[in-house]
């Protein structure tokens, strides 16, 4: 067992708590998905085409839920990246972004949209480029 400690003062003593206590097997996992190891991402990729299956959506309606469900949390730009190569590749569009952003504005509120817009024009372009290229 693997652990992160620290020390807090509590009154006029000092107390080592453990903050995380992970496995030696949950270390290795952590490290595979940060390392992008192969073996890991082909599960991850087959995790997504069972879930795409398994919702019983078509893969464009599917991509733009998941959008909209980061959009509803306000993922950080990194989340986005994964997701906006899929969306592009399941045939999502601009003007379908933008159409799941304003009929989110209402429920999310306007400083998330507006956040999530500015992550996906970056991504959206950086996807566009690397199709074209594989093109």
């Amino acid at each position: 067992m693997l652990g992160i400690r620290t020390t807090i003062i509590v009154g006029r003593q000092k107390e080592v708590i453990d903050l995380v206590e992970i496995t030696n097997e949950q270390k290795q996992r952590l490290q595979s998905l940060s390392n992008q190891d192969e073996d890991t991402i082909e599960t991850l990729v087959a995790m997504q085409v069972n879930n795409v299956e398994n919702s019983g959506l078509d893969p464009k309606t599917h991509a733009l839920c998941r959008l909209a469900a980061l959009v509803s949390i306000d993922a950080p730009l990194a989340s986005y990246s994964w997701q906006a190569k899929v969306a592009i590749a399941s045939g999502v569009t601009v003007d379908d972004i933008v159409g799941v952003l304003i009929a989110l504005a209402p429920t999310v509120g306007m400083a998330r949209v507006v956040a999530a817009a500015n992550k996906l024009a970056v991504l959206y372009d950086i996807a566009i480029d690397e199709i074209r290229n594989v093109a």
